[in-house]
């Protein structure tokens, strides 16, 4: 194996490693591991529309063009079309994690009244889903334009998914 050959596959690893990572910063790190990914095969300009145009449009302008991508699918309020992924993953690390109440709305940004942008977690957890499918697709696409063969090995260290209810060893 050679030293691009472990490059690539470690590339790739930490990318299906972060798409299923619950980590804040899951979704910053798929799209940056992906801009690595696409610039290390843009030997002939292949990626370069994709890399300086469409995915930082999804990164930080992801209602928008999701909305372009998936018009059918995403219903949103024009109040939240400036928010960034980073906002959508602290949003949904925080009310995922704190256990906060599925319907509540919120607003992460507002300084007064009229600049208030409402959202619940349902809103949040189709746009993130709908920008790893996005990212998913263009990596899939790399993998069959290069027609890359990869091992990807399955995450060490999970647990078990624990059942809720209490503990069940008595």
């Amino acid at each position: 194996m050679t030293d691009s050959t472990k490059t690539i596959q470690q590339l790739f690893s930490l990318w299906f490693w972060n798409f299923q990572n619950p980590s804040m910063q899951q979704f910053g790190n798929l799209y940056n591991t992906t801009i690595a990914i696409m610039k290390y095969y843009n030997k002939e300009g292949d990626y370069d529309q994709e890399i300086e145009k469409d995915l930082p449009n999804l990164f930080f302008k992801p209602v928008e063009t999701l909305k372009e991508l998936f018009p059918d699918d995403l219903q949103i309020n024009k109040s939240i079309f400036n928010w960034k992924i980073t906002q959508f993953q602290f949003v949904y690390h925080r009310d995922t994690h704190f256990r906060t109440k599925l319907g509540k709305e919120y607003d992460i940004d507002a300084r007064r009244d009229a600049d208030r942008q409402k959202m619940n977690l349902a809103t949040t957890l189709l746009i993130l889903d709908l920008f790893k499918g996005v990212l998913f697709n263009k990596i899939v696409k790399i993998m069959l334009d290069k027609k890359i063969d990869l091992y990807i090995p399955l995450p060490t260290g999970l647990k078990e998914i624990e059942q809720l209810g209490g503990d069940t060893h008595a």
